[in-house]
């Protein structure tokens, strides 16, 4: 992905049609889980990148869940599904790793 896919995607990712807000919504979940783009993001065995989201490869999904936030609102639900193992502990996630990805921030 070049970098002007990935700012589509930080800025769209918060929007589906009707947007969270207007659906009655109380909330969303952020997929990272096992067959997401955001987990391929976190993990060694398909993150190859050697930029900023190579070196920090959860640069992506805080920038997903900023734009959720603030798509959000205070008030609405976030949550977030990781992939917590794997199960290639030579480069991919591990559950150790998946419990320091855990507190991005206590804002959200």
């Amino acid at each position: 992905m070049e970098q002007s896919d990935i700012d589509v995607l930080v800025r769209d990712s918060p929007r589906p049609p009707g947007g969270p807000t207007t659906s009655g919504l109380d909330g969303v979940e952020v997929d990272a889980g096992s067959i997401s783009l955001l987990r391929q993001f976190h993990s060694g065995l398909t993150n190859l990148r050697a930029d900023r989201y190579g070196s920090d490869r959860l640069a992506l999904t805080v920038e997903v869940l900023q734009a959720t936030r603030d798509a959000l609102g205070p008030d609405g639900v976030l949550s977030l599904r990781l992939s917590c193992d794997e199960l290639a502990p030579w480069a991919g996630v591990t559950p150790d790793q998946a419990r320091g990805q855990v507190p991005f921030s206590p804002t959200w």
